[in-house]
């Protein structure tokens, strides 16, 4: 209905135009008659003294309606194009601007024109219009992205980069050429790819503590039949010496298997635990006086606890292992001095944070942090510090981290470690 109304409108300007034009000119040319040629009938030249005159300047008429239709139309059609240029560029602005997405455009030269408000926003350094790209600006990546984008504003192809690692951030690089130079977009992956590593970390865990509480489950009743058959030993011989000397030796080794075999069952999540009602706080005040003992006198514990931890439900017995645990490993990092920093405050786990840690729900948590100050772990380590049997120690087993992991995540909570 509007589009009819619009083109009635169109053609009835149009139509007035050119009838206004084409009775000026009647008039006009009326009126240079009578002063040109001295004739004063006003009337008659108005109308037109003869049939030829009356035919010309009708034909004249014709023509200006039919010029003045056409050049109206023209004019239309241009302010509508121009419309539609105005509007296009206007939803361009919109899209570049507030694109959610990092965007730069260059020039055929690999000029930077301009950039959007992410860009800007971002807090990070922002290049100067004029600048290179890859050159003045973003120039530090593992390949040469300034002779990428050259080639790509060459052939007119975009390409994209999945992966690359600038300022210790992973982004996803696209380069499309279009007919004033190229649109270059960088998208920042790295929380994406965090998550993702953890998931496949989990999910490795998962695996291995399935193995690992198999073979714990095949010790168990292995060493059961072997400490049932040396209690019938020394049953059946209990006046000889030599051999419950040797069943005695028997039964050490047994219980030092059972407890490599419980650590087992700890990590694989499978361990016996006597939940109740504790205190983190008391129990690391409790427990921290033991562990002094074990450490050079040249490692300085600091302490800050929060007031009013919240009590949680937990195995005690099996928490001060992991506590243990995490501080053995800390002090042991220390190679002469030092100091191990303990907090513990309250956590609030919302929606964001329990999506980057696989298991957590959202909830109030008890956080317990141990920092110390000495060598750090590269990150094929790190990767592998809770696996089962896994020491960048000489001797030992392996065992104490593989073990509080699987505690801590038997327990619905979580544990990481952050070293540089």
């Amino acid at each position: 209905m509007n589009k009819k109304r619009n083109s009635k409108n169109i053609l009835d300007s149009m139509m007035l135009a050119a009838i206004f034009i084409a009775t000026a000119y009647w008039i006009l040319d009326s009126i240079l008659n009578i002063f040109f040629f001295n004739k004063f009938n006003i009337i008659a030249e108005l109308v037109g003294t003869d049939l030829y005159n009356i035919y010309i300047r009708i034909v004249v008429l014709c023509l200006f309606i039919i010029f003045g239709s056409h050049a109206q139309a023209s004019i239309n059609k241009f302010r509508r194009v121009e419309k539609s240029l105005k509007e296009g560029e206007e939803r361009y602005r919109t899209l570049f601007e507030y694109n959610p997405i990092e965007t730069i455009t260059v020039d055929h030269d690999a000029r930077v024109t301009e950039y959007n408000l992410v860009k800007a926003n971002s807090g990070d350094k922002v290049p100067k219009i004029g600048d290179i790209m890859y050159k003045d600006y973003a120039g530090k990546h593992k390949i040469n992205m300034y002779n990428e984008l050259m080639e790509c504003i060459r052939s007119n192809i975009s390409k994209e980069f999945p992966e690359q690692i600038y300022n210790g951030n992973v982004l996803y690089i696209r380069i499309a050429p279009f007919s004033k130079g190229a649109i270059i977009t960088a998208l920042n992956i790295t929380k994406q790819k965090q998550l993702q590593t953890q998931l496949q970390q989990s999910k490795k865990m998962d695996a291995i503590s399935t193995l690992a509480g198999g073979i714990a489950h095949q010790f168990n009743n292995i060493l059961s039949g072997i400490t049932g058959n040396t209690e019938l030993l020394q049953i059946e011989f209990a006046g000889n010496k030599k051999i419950n000397k040797y069943s005695d030796r028997l039964f050490t080794l047994t219980r030092r298997m059972t407890r490599l075999t419980s650590q087992l069952l700890a990590y694989a999540r499978g361990g016996k635990y006597l939940e109740k009602h504790i205190s983190i706080s008391d129990l690391v005040k409790e427990t921290l006086p033991l562990l002094k003992h074990s450490m050079k006198r040249s490692i300085k514990v600091i302490m800050n606890l929060e007031k009013d931890s919240p009590i949680v439900k937990a195995d005690a017995t099996q928490i001060q292992m992991v506590f243990s645990a995490v501080m053995n490993n800390a002090a042991e990092a220390i190679e002469e001095s030092g100091s191990i920093r303990v907090s513990l405050q309250k956590k609030d786990v919302d929606d964001a944070y329990a999506m980057q840690h696989p298991g957590l729900k959202v909830g109030q948590y008890v956080q317990l942090t141990v920092e110390d100050d000495g060598k750090g772990l590269d990150r094929e380590t790190k990767e592998r510090v809770f696996e089962p049997f896994f020491s960048t120690k000489l001797q030992g087993r392996g065992l104490g981290t593989a073990a509080s992991y699987g505690i801590i995540i038997n327990h619905g909570g979580w544990i990481e470690i952050d070293s540089e």
